[in-house]
Parts: structure tokens; C-alpha cells; sequence
């Protein structure tokens, strides 16, 4: 599956993000960021569509931990954990 996000809007605290993907197609969500967490969701009530992505920093400033959830109701639900850190940088 191809998902290409973009994020637009930026300031501070809060973003606009685009999910473009190949089974939902378009859609629109919110996100907000601070020096901690980085965040966003998407809602399509109408597809019973919902999701979130969190990444909070890591023990360390480099890292940042991952999890987010996708669902698309009773028939779809995706969880994911995972960590991200800075090339050259074992966390």
C-alpha cells in the first residue's frame, strides 16, 4: 500500500495534514505539535474511517516513539509501534 502525507499550515502548536492513499484516496486532518509530542488524526464518518498517529520523544532527544491505530470500523484495524531516531545515532 502507497500513503504520501502532506503537511501544510504549520505553526506552532497546530498543522493541516493530507493522507493521499491508494484505498481511502484523499483526506483532510488536523495535528498538533509541541516539544514533546508531534501528532495528528483523520475522521471520514461517512467511510467509518478513523485514525492517529503519535510520535512522543524518546528517552533520549534524538528518538521519538511511535504509535498509531487506523480503523475502518468492524472490518479493518491496524496498530502500529515502532521508534525513530537520528542516522548515525543508536537509541
Amino acid at each position: 500500500m502507497y500513503n504520501q502525507f502532506s503537511f501544510y499550515d504549520v505553526t506552532f502548536r497546530h498543522f493541516s495534514v493530507r493522507l493521499e492513499s491508494q484505498s481511502i484516496k484523499d483526506m483532510i486532518g488536523r495535528g498538533m505539535i509541541n516539544s514533546e509530542v508531534i501528532s495528528w488524526e483523520f475522521r471520514l464518518g461517512h467511510l467509518g474511517f478513523e485514525g492517529f498517529e503519535l510520535y512522543q520523544m524518546g528517552p533520549t532527544p534524538e528518538t521519538y516513539l511511535l504509535h498509531a491505530e487506523y480503523t475502518t470500523g468492524e472490518n479493518f484495524h491496524v496498530i502500529i509501534h515502532g521508534k525513530i531516531w537520528k542516522k548515525g545515532v543508536i537509541g
